[in-house]
């Protein structure tokens, strides 16, 4: 999907009951490119589920630029929930996502026992306001790796466990 200069393209209000993916499921072997030219913008908003992946689940290949995720919710991974998949975010803002769980913004797991699965790469982007169980804004679990880049975590909150804004179980550089 691409958003032209000065577009917006918004996915709102969208409930996946207990299914994952509150608006978005990218299946195995799927692949899913957001991208904009100039100051256009992608927009994720109270999106939900009460299983996982409040905006987004992912088993695949995700890519995002210049993308906002505010006030989706889930079990886990209040705005993203990646499982054996690969994402890379760039230039996004995810602020005020809750989860049930863990990871208030994003939640990512490798059980696949393959290295090269469970990688996420975040640049010049923003996690503010994220709130969950445990791990405020990013929950790195089970052999995943994250990488982080010229990012900021402002105000995040784990409530019960693991840290305010990221907690590792694996690789998080």
């Amino acid at each position: 999907i691409h958003v032209e200069d000065g577009g917006k393209f918004t996915i709102r209000n969208n409930n996946s009951g207990n299914t994952s993916g509150g608006a978005v499921f990218v299946d195995a072997g799927g692949v899913l490119v957001l991208s904009v030219d100039g100051s256009g913008r992608f927009v994720f908003e109270n999106n939900q589920t009460t299983s996982n992946g409040g905006a987004i689940y992912n088993l695949g290949s995700l890519y995002i630029e210049n993308a906002t995720f505010a006030v989706n919710q889930a079990k886990r991974g209040g705005a993203i929930m990646s499982l054996n998949g690969f994402v890379n975010i760039k230039n996004s803002i995810l602020d005020g996502n809750p989860s049930d769980y863990r990871g208030g913004a994003i939640y990512t797991q490798n059980d696949s026992g393959n290295k090269d699965y469970g990688v996420v790469y975040i640049s010049d982007s923003t996690f503010r306001n994220n709130v969950s169980e445990g791990a405020g804004a990013i929950y790195n679990f089970i052999d995943s790796i994250t990488h982080i880049f010229n990012s900021s975590f402002d105000n995040n909150t784990a409530l019960t466990a693991d840290a305010g804004a990221l907690n590792a179980t694996n690789i998080l550089n």
